[in-house]
């Protein structure tokens, strides 16, 4: 009994090794990621949003590409073979490159792609992945474009991952922009005490998004109603504008 068992260990090592090695399988991986890709063919919305949150947790190297091009408009399938491609289309021709590697696939003629198609949704939940993806960028410059690019269009869902990056980033100038952010974001969707704290922190901002935010809010303010609480944040967007 006594020589069964560091057989048995044995096995079970060499088992629970060989298990390890196939799930770092390169080729492996590539294939799961090739599958989720693969899932962008369906006509379904809802799918498709799911596969997109899917390439965006997946870690892979294309993902961040692929969610642009999605964005962009620029990602097609052949129609022969369903194979997901990046395309830049030139008139009747195009030149196509494999999403899932990135790799030259050459000319095709464009009649013989099938563009992957998006709708209003479906480019709040790309703009979410792609930010959440380039805030995570190990390159605290790109973390930092990432954020300003965002202010531009800023909703509940950005509001909350600047929230949740802040929680995480390390790098000042970074923390900076992302407190900038999330004044934006009361600036526009806070109550009125979160709108007023946002008018005072963003009043020495030197972001052409901020201005232009402060002055939109400044617009939309009715000039016809007089409560006490409307003046106030009136008076403190005119003085934070003479800044």
């Amino acid at each position: 009994m006594r020589t069964l068992i560091p057989i048995i260990a044995f096995i079970l090592l060499a088992c629970s090794t060989f298990a390890y090695a196939d799930t770092q399988d390169p080729n492996r991986i590539e294939h799961s990621f090739s599958d989720i890709v693969s899932g962008l063919t369906s006509k379904n919305f809802d799918t498709k949003a799911t596969i997109i949150k899917e390439i965006e947790t997946s870690n892979h190297q294309q993902s961040l590409a692929i969610l642009k091009s999605l964005l962009e408009g620029n990602v097609y399938y052949i129609k022969s073979n369903k194979t997901i491609v990046i395309a830049e289309i030139s008139g009747k021709e195009a030149i196509i490159s494999n999403a899932v590697n990135g790799e030259l696939i050459g000319k095709t003629k464009k009649k013989k792609l099938k563009k992957v198609g998006i709708n209003n949704k479906l480019r709040r939940v790309l703009n979410a992945s792609i930010a959440k993806l380039s805030l995570g960028n190990e390159d605290p410059k790109v973390r930092k474009a990432a954020v300003i690019e965002m202010f531009k269009n800023i909703n509940a869902d950005t509001a909350s991952i600047f929230s949740e990056r802040l929680g995480q980033e390390k790098d000042q100038n970074v923390i900076s922009a992302l407190r900038t952010g999330i004044n934006i974001s009361n600036l526009k969707l806070g109550d009125h005490d979160e709108k007023l704290s946002a008018i005072n922190y963003l009043s020495d901002s030197l972001y052409p998004e901020v201005r232009v935010a402060l002055n939109n809010m400044d617009r939309n303010l009715d000039s016809t109603v007089s409560d006490p609480k409307t003046q106030e944040l009136r008076f403190a967007i005119q003085e934070s504008l003479k800044n």
